[in-house]
Order: C-alpha cells, then structure tokens, then sequence
C-alpha cells in the first residue's frame, strides 16, 4: 500500500491558502499602523564636514591655505500634527509649480481628482509642539521655544605666504592660523520646519529635515593668529579674539542641487518604507559648500535619523 496519501490541487491550493493569509495581513496591518500612526517619534543628526586646500589672492601675494570643518548638531522631535492625504511637498510635485506660477482651472480639478484617489493610503506629519497635547504643561509648551539640541564646531584655517613684499618694498613671511571650536544648544526644527510624507502604495516616504538652526545668541570664540617674519628679525605674533554666532558660521552653508536636496534650509530625505521593521531608518548623503574668504568652499553633509 502507497504510504503518502495525494492531496487534491483545491485543498493543498486552500492549505497555503491558510497560512499565507494571516502573514499578509498582518503585513496589511502593520502597513496600515504606520499609515494610521498619530504620532511619529524622530531622532537625527546632522554633519557637515570640510577639508579644503586652495590659495588666497592678497595685496602681498598669494597665500595658499589649508581649512578643515567639522559642524555637528542632533534633535529629537515629536511629530504630532497628522493630517490624512498628501502633504505640501507631494501637491506642489502634482501641480508642477515650484517656479510659483498659479496652475490653470483644469490643472487644478485633475489636481483635486488625483489628491482624492490618494487620501486611502497617503498621510503627512509636522511638529506641532507640546502645544497640541491635552495634558501639556505651560512648562512644556515654553520649553518648545528654548535652545536644547546639542551642537558642535570645529574649524582650522592656516595661510603660509612666502616672500611676500609690503609696501616697502621689504619681503616676508606670514602665517595666519584661524581656529574656532565650541559647542552648545542651539534651537533646531519647531512648526513646518520637519515634515513627514508617506505612501503606503507606493511604499515610500519623503522625510524633511533641516541642516540650518537659531542659535539663540550662542557664540564660540574664534581666534586669529598672525606671525610676521621679516629676514634677520624675530618673528611678531598678532592675536586677536572675537565671539562668533553658531548660526553665523560658516557663512553661505547651502546644499548643492540634487535629485534629493532642497533649498530654503532643508534637505529631502527619500526612501522606501518596511512596515515588517516596526520603524523608519537611514543614513544619506549630500554635497554642499559654504562661502570662505569669497570662494565656494565644497563639504559634505551626512544625515542619520530613525523615525519610531
């Protein structure tokens, strides 16, 4: 006698049946708990780091440089102000007007059409401060506006000129060593600065952080070094000191144009979501610059976060 019994195609086809069913839908439900969500826990950090090397025209001559940054800072923030359907980035991606010119009637009514075929599985997030929670205290909601994101700065420039000539006619050598380095709290994100835009057709979501900050009058000291060494005279050292606005430094900050960047402030974070991961992580990368001794001085910003 045959020991392994056949199993008919419609019951084997109902047996898979069974068990795929309850992993999809769990799937569905997770999918559909971020979608729902009517909170998003964020933690970033966001890096900016420069080595550069170049020369200086000067009334002397040229003085070629080295120059070396390193700025810091993280949040945590706790978007709480969602709102079902696609957000501000998506509408002005459908309606093709980021030049800010105003789209004709019948752009707007496939606008609207498309905009309610999306409000099933799309939705949008801001922070909206302690101001939205029921049992917020004035504490709290005055605490929103105080510097508490951790900050951080390190920067070095040295010139070395050579034979230089001055007015007289005289020939020496100079060295002018910048340096500042600090850390704080600065004042990072707040209403319609962070946003958070997801898909759950599509499986993406579009995250919006900011690289720029009020300092709220935290400084650094910078300190400027120059050395003077005429032929057969001892070197004169200048030193000078001065305190320095973290949100004033480096000057120029900005990010490159990129498929992914955005001006104003803020980069695009783009990716795809995994509802089996319980959260939303990643690392990017951009290019930008900052503006030094009037040159574009190019760097790279590195942006970490995870969304709970």
């Amino acid at each position: 006698m045959n020991r392994f019994v056949p199993v008919a195609p419609v019951l084997l086809i109902a047996l898979v049946f069974s068990l795929v069913a309850p992993v999809a839908a769990a799937v569905a439900s997770t999918a559909e708990e971020f979608l729902n969500a009517p909170v998003w826990y964020l933690e970033y950090e966001v890096s900016f780091t420069s080595s550069h090397s170049g020369t200086t025209p000067g009334g002397w001559g040229a003085m070629p440089f080295t120059s070396k940054l390193e700025r810091v800072f993280s949040d945590t923030e706790k978007l709480n102000l969602r709102s079902g359907g696609p957000g501000a980035l998506s509408i002005t991606t459908m309606m093709g007007t980021a030049d800010g010119s105003k789209p004709s009637v019948a752009d707007q009514q496939k606008m609207a059409t498309k905009m309610m075929s999306m409000m099933d599985h799309t939705a949008n997030w801001m922070v909206g401060g302690a101001g939205l929670e029921e049992d917020a205290t004035d504490e709290e909601i005055a605490a929103d506006s105080k510097p508490s994101s951790p900050f951080r700065i390190d920067y070095t420039r040295v010139e070395t000129g050579r034979n230089l000539t001055d007015e007289m006619g005289e020939t020496f050598d100079l060295t002018v060593t910048t340096t500042l380095q600090g850390a704080g709290q600065v004042l990072v994100g707040g209403f319609g600065a962070i946003f958070l835009e997801m898909d759950t057709a599509e499986k993406t979501y579009t995250l919006a952080l900011p690289y720029t900050f009020n300092a709220a009058s935290a400084t650094a000291q910078q300190e400027i070094v120059a050395v003077t060494t005429y032929q057969g005279k001892a070197p004169d050292e200048d030193r000078k000191t001065s305190d320095v606005p973290f949100d004033l430094f480096p000057s120029g900050l900005a990010l490159d144009q990129g498929a992914n960047g955005a001006q104003g402030g803020a980069m695009l974070l783009r990716g795809k979501i995994d509802p089996a991961a319980g959260k939303i992580s990643g690392e990017q990368t951009f290019q930008g610059h900052y503006t030094e001794s009037n040159q574009d001085t190019p760097g790279t910003f590195v942006v970490k976060y995870t969304l709970r």
